[in-house]
């Protein structure tokens, strides 16, 4: 079983945890009613955790800020918010997030459906490229996914097939859209989470004007990513590659 766990880059904070200390959280009960069973992965700032719902025994994934989560921070807002954002959407082809919560020690942590599967770029990593039928069939999801996201004046600002899970349901494939840990939501006039020049997302992905760091940007710039994401479905290649930012932003 694989989980993609795609966390934010931010700074380590005086109250961080070693990561190698994460095994330890194995078998709490967190809230008195979720037992985390094994760790799913891990990566620079949070952690996925392999979870049971004692009261109606349901599997769940537990995700976990553990570095950076001080009350107040920018990285428990964006924590946070990412997963509010996630469970309003509420569509099929979005990653479900249940409840929210807070560990004894303060690190925040979201209860999220648990998938079982491969992300869309582990499937590309290990088969090249995807058959048309495939992709299309994968595309057509993704797209739902964005077109309610973008009704709900939301931005992803961070497509790529990493963020993209598959699972394979009696036959079909059922692709899951995951992170919104870096969204832009049009309406929100509070609390802005970037600012103009600071570039937010992955630079293979990034359509020009998010790539320059501008702040007014809207659902457009999902849509150039999908044509990325769909270039590299198809060719299992990307169509832009560089050794450098700066070069590849030339590109």
């Amino acid at each position: 079983m694989e989980h993609s766990l795609h966390p934010w880059s931010q700074g380590e904070g005086a109250s961080d945890i070693d990561p190698s200390q994460l095994d330890t959280l194995i078998g709490r009960v967190v809230e008195g009613k979720y037992r985390i069973e094994a760790l799913i992965g891990r990566g620079g700032t949070g952690a996925v955790f392999r979870a049971i719902n004692e009261r109606i025994h349901k599997p769940v994934a537990l995700k976990i800020l553990y570095r950076g989560y001080e009350k107040g921070s920018d990285s428990e807002h964006r924590f946070l918010r990412e997963a509010r954002v996630a469970s309003s959407l509420g569509h099929p082809n979005i990653i479900e997030v249940f409840d929210l919560g807070h560990l004894d020690d303060g690190k925040p942590f979201q209860v999220m459906e648990l998938l079982e599967g491969q992300s869309l770029a582990q499937r590309i990593q290990s088969e090249g490229a995807l058959t048309e039928p495939d992709v299309v069939e994968i595309a057509e999801q993704v797209l739902s996914a964005l077109e309610a996201a973008h009704e709900g004046g939301v931005v992803h600002r961070d497509l790529k097939p990493d963020n993209v899970f598959l699972v394979q349901r009696r036959g079909v494939i059922l692709a899951k859209l995951l992170d919104f840990g870096v969204s832009k939501v049009l309406t929100e006039q509070t609390h802005s989470i970037t600012k103009t020049g600071v570039v937010v997302g992955t630079p293979y992905y990034l359509s020009p004007e998010q790539a320059r760091g501008m702040r007014d940007i809207d659902h457009r710039v999902d849509l150039w990513a999908m044509g990325v994401l769909l270039y590299e479905a198809l060719t299992g290649v990307l169509p832009f590659n560089a050794a450098s930012y700066d070069e590849l932003l030339r590109k």
